[in-house]
């Protein structure tokens, strides 16, 4: 299949593409057409255009196509579902709850926003053009979170999608065509030259910018932006991606074992919202030890989205690399591993998901920079002790708790991060959420008529 830009599409016979592979069978789903600068350049050409009539809409504008929106975002369910699955090697079922459903959620909560009067006698209005670089994990949902806001408080943006997650486009196309969005109010890049990312980073004609990456990527972009700082200054608005840690306070039962592997397998690591680390109690050690090896053994690697197991093919090269180089560290220091038999899987993309204990360099492994499915178990004799071991984390994104008992308060008021989910795993989360420390920067503001979507006018009046 054939993905075009729906920029300017380029007519060159030298444009560049690039492949999108089945993640199960490395067969091409996709060939994808690269932008250029020049594309980018048009693109900005029609996005200034259609922002002039498109700022003046009326709230009742805005409501009718949101409706519009989410009628056609409803009849593509099934079509969304299975493209965003095998885009990101994910199964159905997970991609239904943790990435439609999510974004449907987002979508009622701005048709929500638009329909309630603000009692606030402040004037909005709306930014300008926008860019957004968005990463490939759940990548509907992050559409929807952050491209979808932008264009309800009457601003147009140019999304740039990772080459890992081109369905979002080819389905956002057929549910924009439906709902009859103003053309030019949304448009897709993609592209693997850095020139044309730095473009979207440092056009002047650019006021705002957001973005979802690694803290690598992140950070070189913040620094781009920097950089142009005495020429101009764009609202940012930066969400990093990171690892986050599971607290269980209870026994092992089936269901919550379950629960808590979902959270470290599905994605195999990679996902933003993985957890990374495995906190349990010094009495529950031994039975969450037996749990999780006894789970383990019973993993079997999954060949097909329609599956509703844990082991899936990871996405990324680097992914495999690292995955050796730290298993390879995790041996040499005679730690205890806890390790899905790999002796029948006949493709590398198939890692074997792996727990680590007992680790004098462990500190390694609690970087939060690892993705792929390698986690750690670590004991704390108290509940109260574990913020102090999870803080040590660059990030600051989630945290999920499962208990059974009265509600752990004292943990949950030290955990440094900015969502902690009780009883289910973050993902689930319907919440929209700023991270700290280094999982978020600049305006991280959801809200349609919040900082960074729209700008704020005071008017004041004289009082006598």
């Amino acid at each position: 299949m054939q993905i075009n830009n729906w920029i300017a599409s380029t007519d060159s016979p030298t444009a560049q593409s690039f492949s999108k592979l089945n993640p199960f069978t490395n067969e091409v789903l996709y060939t994808v057409s690269q932008s250029t600068v020049l594309d980018v350049v048009k693109a900005l050409q029609v996005a200034q255009k259609s922002f002039l009539a498109w700022k003046d809409s009326s709230i009742q504008d805005r409501l009718a196509l949101l409706d519009r929106i989410l009628l056609a975002y409803q009849n593509h369910k099934n079509e969304l579902i299975q493209l965003e699955s095998l885009d990101q090697a994910l199964p159905m079922a997970f991609t239904e709850k943790a990435n439609y459903e999510i974004g449907r959620s987002y979508l009622l909560q701005m048709q929500s926003e638009l329909t309630k009067p603000s009692s606030s006698s402040d004037t909005m209005s709306p930014v300008g053009v926008l860019s957004a670089l968005l990463s490939w994990n759940l990548s509907n949902r992050i559409f929807i979170d952050k491209v979808i806001s932008a264009i309800m408080a009457g601003n147009v943006i140019l999304v740039k999608l990772s080459s890992f997650a081109p369905a979002t486009a080819l389905i956002w196309k057929k549910i924009f065509q439906q709902a009859q969005l103003p053309e030019g109010v949304v448009q897709f890049i993609f592209s693997q030259d850095r020139s044309v990312q730095e473009l979207l980073l440092t056009h002047p004609g650019i006021k705002g910018v957001v973005m979802t990456a690694e803290l690598k990527n992140a950070a070189q972009a913040l620094q781009k932006i920097s950089s142009l700082s005495e020429r101009q200054f764009k609202k940012v608005q930066i969400c990093v991606g990171s690892k986050n840690p599971a607290i269980v306070l209870t026994e092992p039962t089936d269901s919550v074992v379950r629960e808590v592997l979902e959270s470290f397998l599905i994605g195999q690591g990679q996902l933003v919202w993985n957890s990374t680390r495995l906190f349990v109690t010094e009495k529950n050690q031994a039975a969450w030890s037996e749990a999780l090896r006894q789970a383990v053994s019973e993993l079997k690697p999954q060949t097909s989205v329609s599956q509703d197991g844990l082991w899936m093919p990871v996405l990324k090269k680097r992914s495999l690399e690292h995955f050796q180089d730290i298993l390879q560290l995790a041996k040499k220091d005679q730690a205890k591993l806890i390790q899905a038999s790999a002796d029948h899987l006949e493709s590398a993309q198939y890692l074997p998901p792996t727990w680590t204990k007992d680790m004098s360099n462990c500190s390694t492994l609690q970087q939060d920079q690892i993705h792929s499915p390698l986690y750690i178990l670590s004991e704390v004799k108290y509940p109260f002790d574990i913020p102090k071991y999870s803080n040590v984390s660059y990030y600051g994104h989630a945290a999920s708790i499962w208990f059974t008992d009265k509600q752990p308060d004292k943990v949950i008021q030290q955990l440094d991060v900015g969502l902690v989910s009780l009883n289910q795993w973050s993902v689930y989360s319907s919440q929209r959420f700023a991270g700290v420390k280094q999982s978020g920067f600049g305006l991280q503001d959801h809200r349609i008529f919040g900082a960074f979507y729209s700008n704020v006018k005071k008017v004041s009046a004289a009082t006598e």
